[in-house]
């Protein structure tokens, strides 16, 4: 199953674009400097990206999407993993509203400027100190940091930074374990710079309500029955169907009715299950 869900940064609950303005750019964060991210000035900008986490480099890069004119809905789906319970999963992102102009294109690429070769050299041989590896003499050392700077500088800053010094290696990593690192962290970025570049038409958003089970207004007096206000039996699918409506209505799934009325829908699911799963056994 899956849903689509404005950016959590993205906007008003009715999707239209945030324009109001603070005393640092925006209300939405620090994005005064990042409006000024260019390959231009790459290494400013490596020095800022550097400063903070992937995923919070690419909430500042929505917002300043945003100041665009940008709307970008990111989709989910929901997986039951074997231990049980929900996980979201990110399957892919779009984007909504007009051609970006060439200087705007430049703006974005600034989130993918890499670090400078010292930087890198000063990460990797602190990743050296940390972690157990072979001991090498001082050829094979410096041939080895030659090579893993020379392919972490194809990384933003902020990526290679995470894929050294956040995980917790226990052993030097081989070149193929921090590329695979280096890609995980950098793929949300790639897709979201893709769709930015090939935007869909703007859309009106949609207003998702919850549907409400109530006695129907009637002009000729009472009804000649009283209408059940439990739900009506519903499948696994409508379940499920009925909790995508509610989590792509960022505004009410956040607030405590939601948030109540999507722990009632999960358990009902999970019953729904394995009522289904202990009928399927005794048929068998």
């Amino acid at each position: 199953m899956i849903k689509q869900t404005d950016s959590g940064i993205t906007g008003d609950p009715n999707g239209e674009p945030r324009t109001d303005e603070g005393p640092i750019g925006t209300q939405l964060g620090e994005i005064g400097f990042a409006t000024q991210l260019t390959v231009a000035n790459r290494e400013q900008a490596a020095v800022w990206l550097a400063k903070r986490q992937p995923d919070e480099n690419r909430k500042q890069m929505v917002c300043l999407m945003q100041q665009f004119g940008m709307r970008v809905r990111d989709e989910h789906k929901l997986v039951y993993p074997n231990e049980g319970g929900f996980k979201r999963v990110h399957v892919g992102t779009t984007c909504h509203g007009e051609q970006l102009t060439d200087e705007q294109v430049e703006r974005l690429r600034g989130f993918f400027a890499p670090a400078e070769d010292g930087q890198i050299e000063a990460w990797v041989a602190e990743l050296s100190v940390i972690t157990a590896r072979r001991p090498d003499d001082d050829f094979s050392g410096a041939l080895r940091l030659k090579a893993y700077t020379d392919r972490l500088a194809e990384y933003p800053a902020d990526v290679a930074r995470s894929a050294l010094l956040n995980i917790p290696w226990q052993f030097f990593p081989t070149w193929a374990e921090l590329r695979a690192e280096c890609e995980r962290l950098v793929k949300p970025r790639r897709e979201l710079f893709e769709a930015a570049q090939s935007p869909r038409p703007a859309q009106p958003a949609k207003v998702l309500r919850l549907p409400t089970y109530q006695e129907p207004p009637t002009e000729r007096g009472p009804l000649p029955f009283k209408p059940d206000p439990s739900p009506p039996v519903q499948t696994v699918e409508h379940l499920k169907e009925e909790l995508r409506i509610l989590e792509a209505d960022e505004a009410l799934a956040a607030s405590e009715h939601g948030k109540a009325y999507a722990q009632s829908l999960i358990e009902r699911i999970a019953e729904r299950e394995a009522l289904n799963t202990n009928t399927t056994r005794e048929a068998g």
